[in-house]
């Protein structure tokens, strides 16, 4: 009797997955692996490195919501250096006003 071939076992199938992360947008995803345990072992962090999946698509669907989450976090870095930027004018606007200015400099 023969031993088994590893090319007669089945492979596992790849997807996209996405699990919880603590920075905006608060997942972080790549393609991956589901494990019997029902972690998830991913090929953007290396074997050994298991999360829980929170999402998990097809390889194409999950470029498709990785590349939209990407835009979400590229327009809302945009929004908060605007709002950076106006609080700064405002702050140098307090700073300059002539009662402000009477006031004593401490350096």
């Amino acid at each position: 009797m023969s031993s088994p071939n590893k090319q007669d076992k089945p492979q596992p199938k790849r997807k996209y997955y996405f699990w919880k992360y603590d920075l905006f947008p608060f997942l972080l995803g790549g393609p991956g692996v589901r494990q019997p345990n029902g972690s998830v072992e991913t090929e953007n962090f290396g074997k050994g490195y298991h999360f829980s999946p929170r999402y998990e698509f097809s390889l194409k669907d999950g470029r498709r919501f990785h590349a939209e989450l990407r835009r979400l976090e590229a327009e809302r870095d945009k929004a908060m250096q605007d709002v950076n930027d106006l609080y700064k004018q405002k702050l140098a606007e307090l700073t300059s006003s002539a009662w402000v200015i009477e006031g004593v400099v401490l350096r």
